[in-house]
C-alpha cells in the first residue's frame, strides 16, 4: 500500500526530532589567508614646550668700530670709531615652542 503525502511527512519530522539525530559534527571555517592584527592602542600625550632651532631674519644696522692703540690706554666714551654697516643675514635662533597635547600609537 502506497503511504499518503501527510503520512511521509510526518515520519521525517519525527526523525529529526528524536535525540540522536539532533546534534550533528561542527562544521570548522578555513582559517583566513591574512592575519589582521588588533589595532594598536592609542594614549595621550600631554602638551609640553620643546627647544627648536628657527632660521629668523636680522635686518642688518650700523655698528661703531673703535681703534685701539691710538696711544691712550683707556676708552674715555668721547673718542669717536668707525662706522659700519653690518648687512642683514638669516641667523639659527633657539627658541621655546608650545608642542600641544596629542594622540599617538603606542608602538
Amino acid at each position: 500500500m502506497a503511504a499518503s503525502p501527510g503520512t511521509a511527512a510526518t515520519a521525517a519530522t519525527a526523525r529529526a526530532g528524536s535525540s540522536s539525530d539532533c546534534w550533528e559534527e561542527p562544521v570548522y571555517a578555513p582559517a583566513p589567508r591574512v592575519y589582521y592584527a588588533p589595532s594598536p592602542e592609542q594614549v595621550w600625550v600631554p602638551g609640553r614646550y620643546v627647544l627648536r632651532y628657527e632660521r629668523q631674519w636680522v635686518p642688518g644696522h650700523w655698528e661703531v668700530e673703535r681703534h685701539e692703540g691710538h696711544g691712550e690706554d683707556e676708552d674715555d666714551g668721547y673718542s669717536r670709531g668707525r662706522r659700519v654697516w653690518i648687512p642683514g643675514r638669516y641667523q639659527d635662533v633657539r627658541v621655546r615652542v608650545w608642542l600641544p597635547g596629542h594622540w599617538e600609537e603606542r608602538g
